[in-house]
C-alpha cells in the first residue's frame, strides 16, 4: 500500500504547526477484517526526497495484549524524532472477551510483523533506511518487539509483502515477558492474575496440548540463534507483574549465543519508569544503543 508523495510533502510542510504525528492513522493492516493503523513521526525538516535515508524506530505499546493504544508511545516517538529518527507507533489487534475473543495468538504477532514489512515497503517514501529499523516496546509491547528480533516472518503471511523481511535490526525491550511457559498464577494485574491474561492471549478455548505449544511458540527466549539481533533490555528489580527473572534469563541466553545484549536493571523500579532517575537513564542508554547499532541520523 504505497503512500502518496504529494500528501507526504504537504504534511512535512505543516508539521511545525502541530505536535502530533506528521502522518496519523495510516491503515497498514486489515487482518482478521479489522483495520489497524499507525502514526508516523518525522524529525524536523525531514525531506524523504532530498535527505539521506534515516534510521527508524517502530514503537509498540503495552497493555497485556488486551488494552493500550498507539498514543501511549507518542512521548517516546516524539523524543526519538528530536534525535533525528523517523518513528512509527502502531496499533494491533487486542483481545476482548466480548467484542474480539478471536484476537488471540498469533494475531498480535502477525500485526507487528506486518507493520515492519509496511515500513520497509514504503521506505523510499518515508525516507528511511530499510536496513536500519529498531523496535521498542514495553510490557506486552516488549514481548512483541523481542519476537521481531528473534524470528522471521511466519509462512503465508501477507503475500503482498512477499520477500520483505519482518525481522528488525535492533530491539529495545522494556520489561517484556519472554518466556510464557512459566507460572504466573501468583502475580496480579488489577483483578486478574497475570496467568489469566497470558492464557487469554494464547486462547483459552484451545485444547490443552495446543495451549502448551502456543506458550513455547510465543516465547522469544526459545528462538535465540545466530540471526538474533542486538538487544537493549530494561527491567525494574521490584516488578510485580513481569518478574525481573524474565529479563535476566533473556540477557543470559543472548550472551551465551554470542548476541550483543545490554541489560539495565533499574534498582527500586517496578513495572514502569517512574522511580527517580529511571527515565533519564532510559533516555541515555537508549540514545547510546541506537547510535551504536543502527546509527545516528
Amino acid at each position: 500500500m504505497p503512500l502518496f508523495r504529494p500528501l507526504l510533502a504537504l504534511l512535512i510542510l505543516i508539521r511545525p504547526l502541530f505536535a502530533g504525528p506528521a502522518m496519523p492513522n495510516i491503515v497498514y493492516s486489515t487482518g482478521g477484517n479489522q483495520r489497524q493503523t499507525l502514526d508516523v513521526y518525522f524529525p524536523r525538516n525531514h525531506n524523504p526526497e532530498t535527505n539521506q535515508p534515516k534510521p527508524a524506530v517502530l514503537c509498540i505499546h503495552g497493555g497485556a495484549w488486551r488494552g493500550g493504544s498507539k498514543a501511549d508511545m507518542a512521548p517516546f516517538a516524539s523524543a526519538l524524532t528530536e534525535e533525528g529518527y523517523v518513528t512509527v507507533s502502531m496499533s494491533y489487534r487486542l483481545f476482548d472477551p466480548v467484542r474480539h475473543p478471536e484476537n488471540v495468538w498469533p494475531a498480535q504477532y502477525d500485526d507487528a510483523q506486518r507493520a515492519v514489512r509496511w515500513m520497509r515497503s514504503n521506505a523510499a517514501v518515508l525516507g528511511i533506511d530499510p536496513g536500519r529499523i529498531a523496535a521498542m516496546g514495553g510490557s506486552a509491547g516488549g514481548h512483541l518487539v523481542a519476537l521481531l528480533g528473534t524470528t522471521d516472518t511466519r509462512p503465508g503471511s501477507v503475500p503482498a509483502f512477499s520477500g520483505i523481511s519482518s525481522r528488525v535490526n535492533a530491539v529495545i525491550d522494556i520489561f517484556g515477558p519472554v518466556d510464557l511457559t512459566r507460572d504466573f498464577r501468583h502475580l496480579k494485574l488489577g483483578t486478574s492474575t497475570v496467568q489469566q491474561l497470558v492464557d487469554d492471549f494464547l486462547g483459552t478455548k484451545k485444547p490443552a496440548a495446543e495451549i502448551g505449544q502456543a506458550k513455547k511458540e510465543s516465547s522469544p527466549l526459545f528462538y535465540i540463534d545466530a540471526k538474533t539481533v542486538p538487544f537493549l533490555i530494561f527491567h525494574g528489580d521490584k516488578d510485580t507483574i513481569v518478574p525481573v527473572e524474565q529479563s535476566r534469563v533473556m540477557d543470559a541466553a543472548l550472551r551465551k549465543a554470542g548476541i550483543p545484549s545490554t541489560y539495565i536493571e533499574l534498582k527500586g523500579e517496578g513495572h514502569g519508569l517512574g522511580a527517580p532517575g529511571s527515565l533519564d537513564r532510559f533516555k541515555r542508554e537508549t540514545s547510546a544503543f541506537l547510535g551504536k547499532v543502527i546509527g545516528k541520523p
